[in-house]
């Protein structure tokens, strides 16, 4: 009778090792999926997380550094009380000028500006004109030598920089190309910068000019001395290259 049970026993038993491998370290039971998952539990894997990193991007480049800038500039004289104000028509030239950025915020300049204006000088008797003076159209021009101060408004900014200028200088005022006045005066305005690329940009400005020339220290003998605030508007365009 116990053979017999043990029998059945094992028939009994058969089936849940009908899986059971055996090896050099023993035997090993493999469940079939009705054991390892029973219901109602559903068949579940584990969910692999990817995780996407971007892509290193290179570091932004400085912004300090030396730059050349050249721009052509339409000067505006307003006129005054004086009379050789009133003599100055527009006229247009040159900039020329050596900068320095120290950071993102300040920049310095040093620069020559010359600007070539209509001159017309009543100096002289005509007795066919009806007032009897005849008024002497010539070739005038307006200098400075300056060193100026550049505040930009948008430090992080990338390509659009828009900023802010003031300077002092040494203005030459030529009537005739001749006779010069000489004086100091002061420039205030603003404008904005396109960075075309790292080396290469351009420029828009528009600054106010106020200046006090005269010919005191000057020794001519067939002109007397002459003295006179002049204010002017110049509007400039130009090409910048920078070197950092």
């Amino acid at each position: 009778m116990r053979s017999v049970a043990f029998v059945l026993v094992l028939g009994l038993l058969a089936p849940a090792f009908a899986s059971a491998e055996t090896g050099d370290e023993g035997t090993v039971l493999r469940l079939d999926s009705a054991t390892k998952h029973p219901a109602p539990y559903p068949h579940i894997h584990p969910r692999r997380r990817v995780v996407h990193v971007a892509p290193a991007q290179a570091p932004r480049r400085t912004r300090m550094g030396a730059y050349l800038s050249l721009g052509a500039v339409g000067n505006f004289v307003i006129q005054g009380e004086d009379d050789i104000s009133k003599t100055y028509g527009p006229g247009g030239g040159f900039n020329f000028g050596m900068g320095f950025r120290i950071n993102e915020y300040v920049a310095f300049e040093l620069g020559w500006l010359a600007s070539f204006q209509e001159n017309e000088s009543p100096e002289f008797s005509c007795n066919q004109a009806p007032s009897g003076k005849c008024v002497q159209i010539s070739q005038g021009s307006i200098q400075s030598v300056y060193f100026d101060g550049k505040i930009f408004l948008l430090p992080g900014s990338d390509r659009i920089e828009p900023f802010l200028q003031i300077g002092l200088g040494a203005y030459m005022l030529s009537e005739a190309l001749e006779v010069e006045l000489t004086g100091i005066g002061f420039h205030v305005g603003g404008g904005v910068d396109v960075r075309l690329s790292d080396y290469l940009g351009v420029g828009l400005k528009v600054q106010y000019h106020g200046f006090q020339v005269d010919n005191s220290e000057a020794l001519y003998t067939a002109f007397p001395t002459v003295s006179t605030f002049m204010s002017t508007v110049t509007v400039e365009g130009n090409l910048q290259f920078h070197f950092f």
